[in-house]
């Protein structure tokens, strides 16, 4: 690839990055991927959750009714292109932890633009079989997960295959910036987008300035005789099942932290929610973290740098990252491709 001109040169392949190449190379475009090392991305540990209804108050996803609908085809699609198995649609069965929690939520779930994603009535009962519900729950709709580490993973091999991945450590001394291109090493391009995920606040020379708030979270894998068409979530920890038989349980939320491994406090946190929701026995069989890329006010950030208008940014997806990422990647390509307005709650100017 010596000597080539792309239209876009992508540094980062977590899920901002993988997006936005696909986006990118269904439009035509001529891009290169730059990564060091997509194996310890920290999407590969992402729960991957999709879900309209968040929080104890149980309130609609920002954005929720305009990105919804693009989720289920952007991941379908790639399955197809990908050949791999993606998206694992299942609804969410939320027991309530308490009375009160109980009466609050029927409240909160009568409003139309609420129960368009509300299923019918459940049988508790029959969900009382391995999990504690003794107020009852109800079932979210449109939501499930899509497997992370397999959309990384595919779609560097598929990178790879249309000669458009290179992995490599990017060294910002090497990049020459002038009006109309730039160029990395023996590589031009219009345009470069920078989709490092947290590390832009530690490496990023353009825009390490951006107010980042990395979140760590740690993630569970367990074995357990509990059904696999449902995900279960009573607020502390979410149960989602895996193609393998075993289940990912999740999530902290840690903005302080000494380091980037798993820890036992978080371990026993999570063990405490586990405890909390099921009456079956489980065996712990892995403990994961990972560090999500958000930043002050959680809403992704993109667009051109200040002063150097083919240096841009596509990041800060954050925890609904799978949510955020084909809403937003195409508003960002019809940004690039069409000079449209990006929202002003996502575009890098608003800091």
């Amino acid at each position: 690839m010596s000597n080539t001109f792309f239209d876009y040169i992508i540094v980062g392949q977590g899920l901002a990055g993988t997006t936005l190449a696909h986006l990118l190379l269904d439009e035509g475009k001529k891009i290169l991927v730059l990564d060091d090392a997509p194996e310890q991305s920290s999407s590969l540990v992402a729960g991957g959750l999709y879900n309209p209804l968040t929080g104890q108050r149980i309130t609609k996803t920002w954005f929720a009714d305009e990105m919804f609908p693009l989720i289920e085809p952007f991941y379908q699609d790639l399955e197809q292109k990908l050949q791999a198995k993606l998206l694992h649609q299942l609804p969410i069965y939320r027991p309530f932890l308490s009375e009160a929690a109980s009466q609050l939520a029927y409240t909160r779930l009568q409003p139309a633009d609420i129960a368009q994603y509300i299923a019918p009535e459940p049988d508790h009962a029959h969900f009382g079989q391995w999990i504690s519900n003794e107020w009852g729950g109800f079932v979210t709709k449109h939501c499930g997960y899509v497997d992370m580490a397999t959309l990384i993973l595919e779609s560097r091999r598929y990178f790879e295959q249309k000669q458009c991945f290179q992995q490599e450590f990017f060294d910002f001394e090497k990049l020459e910036l002038t009006d109309n291109q730039v160029q990395y090493k023996d590589w031009r391009a219009e345009k470069i987008i920078f989709c490092e995920g947290y590390h832009t606040q530690q490496n990023n020379p353009f825009f390490k300035d951006l107010p980042f708030l990395p979140v760590k979270g740690e993630l569970l894998y367990i074995e357990a005789d509990l059904p696999q068409n449902i995900i279960w979530n009573n607020g502390e920890v979410f149960i989602a099942p895996l193609s393998n038989g075993t289940f990912r349980v999740g999530a902290t939320y840690e903005w302080n932290f000494p380091h980037t491994q798993p820890t036992a406090a978080a371990r026993e946190k999570l063990e405490t929610g586990l405890n909390n929701l099921l009456k079956v026995p489980y065996k712990v069989v892995a403990h994961k973290a990972g560090i999500r890329p958000a930043i002050k006010g959680r809403r992704p950030v993109m667009g051109c740098h200040r002063e150097q208008s083919n240096v841009l940014i596509f990041n800060a997806l954050g925890t609904k990252g799978i949510s955020h990422a084909p809403y937003w990647g195409k508003h960002f390509c019809q940004y690039l491709s069409e000079n449209t307005p990006l929202h002003p709650e996502v575009n890098v100017q608003r800091f």
